[in-house]
């Protein structure tokens, strides 16, 4: 390893394919688009929409038209008081630590990997931050289910009675709809309600914090409500209906019927039971900002994942329940999966059945394994360094020997820009607001811009000698970058105005820095063994990390609200906005070098002592991928459009890529 300040690249991963481990299923065929099966082993495949035909896929603006035509009128939920939340409902002692007795006996044959877990529920919701479960407990007549929350292998209850759920992304707050239309926010922190509205039928919560529901009031001819939006304290309407909605939290794009599926987005379907007699209806995804588009089949309840939708499907079987399908966003396929259910949860690591008789059951989801191709540099020893998603859809990486600014395309064709000032020693690299590539020089004290068409702007910074390292984009439209020598944390606007704050600690080495949930900028201190925190304002607060001298280095931040950083000493850190700090050991060699935040809900950090690609979720399950060459000491990882993960092998003078698809 040089001796080179590190630089961290601040960016998500990719998208994660995923698939249920070790079980078997009905066995029937994936479904061909335009076709329809028949029940094969007391399950059907799913079947295309009636309503959109196979010979000429409805665009965005037709999709958005049929629903918004479907649309009834509607009054805002705002404009109405929510119904109490109350907690009637008694949970007998007892009643969730029992596993319920009435199975289906086809659902758990031939499928060892399914395990029932105690308590009886009607519906399931999973935090993506500690992969807790909080479900409507199955006691009582309903429409109102006691609250109850499962982590630990234990369950408590939750004051409060509801009629369905829905959990944020970070986990911190859990929704929930009364049968009267009540609309509630439960703040997990303090349990504590707080009334937001009323008539909602259906709630789900999006990638941002927002929340979307179905109206209880207003419905067309067919039983679809309305859907409106609530975010910033503010009511808006949404063009459609349905009868239930989920959002999904996949940070990436994908192609969907001739158009786009857009993060941000959720998933409805309808009440289109005169189409098909098994009550299965039809799916939506709606991009903000763009609208709905139609995705091919009918459902009957779903669980949006990264990659993929796990929905149920078909006709229900002797039990009532019907089969669990996939499908698959890259490949716009569904496969069935083994098992039956009513309803489906699931995480980026579990997928939970409901049965029709309210057992709860649960089956590993895996990764499948990862494919690594690697391509040259065409420079020779250029060494490569930190690399990020440009936004031409191409990965930008900067060169450190070779004094130069390279691309890739997805498909692994390479161009490369010299820096203009010699020997400038570009080390990190970030997207800005502007639409270009910011990157540090480390030798040559500078931060450089290159446009998306090769030309370079270089501003010096004002403390000579600063080595500038990491660079990351912040939530003020500005650059903020790491100065490992000037000991200062600085800022550059899109203009090239730079302001610097100096660090408390001195001779910190300031090393990865990265935008954080809480509107400020986080950052590693390599020998100065702490976690900075910096606002945008140049207030910076320090958290000494419990194990001193292992070197933090790389900084994200993660799914679960708190930021994520490497300890090259062989631990991988997680620090909240509180300044809270916990350390997590993986392999002691393996030499956490750089991190990012997947998709899949996990943590993606590159290894350079090991020459491997690791991963560590939430819980702290740790997962290696050895690279196929040897001292290929990999630094900077970054997501790519195409859903694939790529990084910079330093020492062998190659970009990799590892694809889980």
């Amino acid at each position: 390893m040089d001796g080179r300040r590190r630089a961290f690249i601040s960016a998500s991963i990719i998208w994660l394919a995923i698939a249920v481990g070790g079980c078997s299923g009905h066995g029937s065929a994936p479904l061909t688009p335009g076709t329809q099966s028949q029940p094969m082993g007391g399950a059907v495949q799913v079947k295309r929409t009636s309503g959109f035909p196979a010979h000429a896929p409805m665009t965005i603006n037709a999709a958005a038209r049929a629903m918004d035509a479907r649309r009834p009128h509607s009054s805002s939920p705002g404009s109405r008081r929510p119904a109490p939340i109350r907690h009637d409902v008694a949970l007998p002692a007892g009643w969730m630590s029992a596993k319920t007795s009435h199975l289906r006996p086809q659902f758990i044959a031939g499928s060892p990997a399914w395990s029932q877990l105690p308590g009886s529920v009607v519906q399931v919701v999973v935090s993506p931050s500690d992969g807790s479960l909080w479900a409507l407990a199955a006691v009582g007549p309903g429409p109102d289910y006691p609250i109850a929350h499962y982590a630990g292998g234990s369950w408590t209850t939750v004051p409060g009675d509801a009629a369905r759920l829905a959990i944020s992304p970070y986990g911190d707050t859990l929704w929930a709809v009364n049968a009267e239309g009540g609309i509630y926010a439960y703040t997990v922190a303090t349990q504590t309600w707080n009334g937001i509205g009323g008539s909602a039928s259906d709630i789900t919560v999006a990638a941002d914090g927002s929340v979307y529901v179905l109206s209880n009031s207003d419905a067309d001819a067919g039983g679809n409500f309305p859907i409106w939006h609530y975010a910033n304290g503010a009511w808006s309407s949404v063009p459609g209906s349905g009868y239930r909605i989920s959002a999904s939290w996949d940070p990436n794009s994908y192609p969907i019927t001739g158009a786009t599926m857009d993060p941000g987005g959720f998933f409805v379907f309808t009440a289109d039971t005169g189409s098909d007699p098994d009550g299965n209806g039809n799916l939506y995804f709606y991009s903000p900002g763009v609208g709905f588009e139609s995705v091919p089949g009918q459902v009957q309840a779903m669980a949006p994942v990264t990659g993929g939708l796990f929905a149920v499907s078909g006709a229900a079987g002797a039990g009532n329940e019907s089969a669990i399908y996939f499908y698959e966003y890259a490949s716009q396929g569904w496969t069935e999966e083994p098992g039956d259910a009513v309803s489906v949860a699931a995480s980026q690591t579990a997928l939970y059945s409901v049965t029709s008789a309210d057992a709860l059951w649960t089956t590993p989801l895996t990764l499948k394994n990862p494919t690594i191709t690697e391509y040259p540099v065409p420079t020779a020893n250029s060494e490569p360094y930190g690399i990020a998603a440009g936004p031409d859809g191409a990965l930008w990486f900067t060169e450190g020997d070779a004094n130069k600014i390279g691309r890739i395309t997805t498909g692994g064709t390479i161009t490369e820009y010299p820096v203009t000032t010699a020997n400038s020693a570009p080390v990190g690299i970030a997207a800005g607001p502007d639409g270009a590539l910011w990157f540090t020089e480390a030798t040559t004290n500078k931060i450089g811009r290159i446009t998306t068409g090769g030309t370079i702007t270089e501003y010096p910074v004002p403390t000579s000698n600063s080595a500038p390292v990491g660079i990351a984009a912040g939530p003020d439209g500005a650059l903020w970058f790491a100065e490992g020598n000037g000991n200062k944390i600085g800022r550059i606007t899109t203009d090239g105005t730079i302001t610097e704050y100096p660090i408390p600690t001195a001779n910190s080495s300031p090393e990865g820095i990265a935008a954080g949930p809480d509107g400020a900028l986080w950052f590693a201190e390599f020998t100065g063994s702490k976690i900075g925190r910096v606002t945008t304002g140049g207030t910076i607060t320090e958290y000494p990390l419990p194990t001193t001298g292992n070197g933090p280095n790389g900084i994200a931040a993660g799914p679960d609200g708190a930021l994520w950083f490497t300890e090259l000493g062989g631990k991988i850190g997680r620090v909240t906005v509180g300044g809270t700090i916990t350390e997590y050991s993986v392999q002691a060699a393996s030499g956490p070098y750089f991190i990012a935040a997947g998709p899949d809900g996990a943590l993606w950090f590159t290894a350079v002592n090991n020459d491997g690609i690791g991963r560590i979720t939430i819980g702290d399950t740790f997962t290696e991928y050895q690279l196929p060459t040897a001292s290929s000491q990999p630094y900077g990882i970054a997501a790519g459009s195409d859903g694939a993960l790529w990084f910079t092998e330093n020492s062998q003078n190659k970009i990799g890529r590892i694809s889980l698809k």
